[in-house]
């Protein structure tokens, strides 16, 4: 809706205007042969906004995360897309013999969404007992979240999907050369992923035998891996070389892992590893273009290539910028009418009871509505005393004689 009513015409009705479109609002006076277009860049609007919900699940009310999905794709999200993609874009244009460039979206879709997603989960504030003590009694651990079936399903629909946004990204395919270009992007696209999925899996392993003695293989690391080395080929699948796209792969698979760790020490609470994913691998991607394209830095390292890179790294400040500050301003104005996140007794229940309507979440409502507010408190308190390891649940006490029996047992619980 957003996209339709804002996005589209602040995206491309202009080939003039180097900062914003101003033309075919709600669709009006859009030529039908622009339709295919329209469809298309959509499915990019919506890509980005929903990184943010990913990395602020569980914590959340649905109805701000529907409509931050309207703000981000009907306001936010466009203007990247005019500046980088649209003919008259300032990045677009650059200095006239070269700008920023970005073949299928790393930098406009994944490093503009993480962005957004750092300031979202750092105004939204983590989970209950991820990072923040309650009154000093709880210390940081990380949270069952994952199953990995779904965990291999949505990898793998990812990058099915991410192949076809690469390879489409040529938009025409009856030009001259480019049946070339296409299955050029595909086949690199596969490289990089494959090299990436397998570093992180085995770069994983290795760094665990270093410091505690003995390794763990992680088949969520892997995945996740994956996921950043095919969203790193988004910028540059089509221009790189073979060797090229293994180097990308594999430097993917390090930058996630570094960028986990450092998320992670910033007590930023990302559920889902998807700031690392789309905002580092994005950052990295975007880097990798001048870098190893066929006439870049490491190869050819003339003036241009060097050029190239700064209208990379101008890219990427502004994509951060713009959509660090706009996400800020949404989240700000929710948190000062204390709107931002559901109440730590529904974190407990679980969120489902909000938008639930079956007669078991009605009866959880009610529980939920009994509930004293130093509940929560007293369930902490009951920690003391309990040694904490990172193979035992966080809350291992007996449940307390309460209207809501089934809330402690569905607090979350450590790996």
């Amino acid at each position: 809706m957003g996209y339709w009513i804002f996005g589209y015409a602040l995206a491309f009705g202009s080939q003039t205007n180097p900062m914003i479109g101003t033309r075919a609002w709600a669709g009006e006076g859009m030529d039908m042969t622009q339709y295919a277009n329209w469809f298309y860049q959509m499915s990019f609007s919506t890509t980005s906004a929903s990184i943010v919900s990913v990395a602020t699940a569980e914590r959340g009310y649905l109805l701000v995360d529907i409509l931050f999905g309207f703000y981000m794709t009907g306001l936010v999200f466009p203007v990247l897309e005019h500046w980088a993609w649209d003919p008259s874009g300032w990045l677009k244009k650059g200095d006239g013999s070269i700008g920023y460039e970005d073949f299928s979206g790393t930098g406009i879709i994944n490093m503009s969404g993480g962005s957004a997603a750092i300031v979202a989960a750092v105004i939204i504030g983590p989970r209950l007992g991820r990072f923040e003590t309650f009154q000093g009694l709880v210390r940081p651990r990380r949270l069952h979240t994952r199953t990995l079936p779904l965990l291999c399903l949505v990898a793998f629909i990812l990058t099915i999907a991410t192949i076809a946004f690469n390879e489409s990204s040529t938009v025409t395919i009856t030009e001259p050369g480019d049946g070339r270009v296409a299955s050029n992007a595909v086949r690199n696209t596969m490289i990089t992923s494959s090299f990436a999925a397998a570093t992180g899996f085995i770069l994983y392993k290795v760094l665990g035998h270093m410091r505690y003695g003995k390794g763990r293989w992680s088949l969520k690391v892997a995945l996740n891996s994956l996921l950043t080395g095919v969203f790193a080929s988004q910028c540059n699948c089509e221009v790189i070389y073979d060797w090229g796209a293994c180097a990308i792969g594999v430097v993917s698979a390090i930058v996630f892992l570094i960028a986990r760790k450092v998320v992670a020490r910033l007590k930023i609470d990302d559920v889902a590893d998807a700031i690392p994913v789309h905002f580092a691998g994005g950052i990295w991607g975007v880097i990798a273009r001048p870098l190893f394209r066929r006439d870049g830095i490491l190869i050819v390292g003339n003036t241009r290539a060097w050029k190239g890179l700064a209208w990379q790294l101008a890219g990427l400040a502004s994509f951060a910028l713009w959509s660090g500050a706009w996400t800020g301003l949404f989240y700000g104005v929710l948190r000062a009418f204390n709107l931002h996140r559901v109440p730590i007794e529904v974190q407990i229940e679980g969120l489902d009871i909000l938008i639930d309507d079956s007669a078991t979440a009605r009866k959880k409502r009610k529980e939920a509505a009994k509930l004293p507010s130093p509940f929560v408190v007293n369930l902490v308190k009951k920690l003391q005393g309990t040694p904490l390891s990172r193979d035992q649940p966080v809350f291992v006490f007996p449940p307390p004689a309460s209207p809501s029996r089934s809330a402690s047992r569905r607090l979350t619980s450590a790996v």
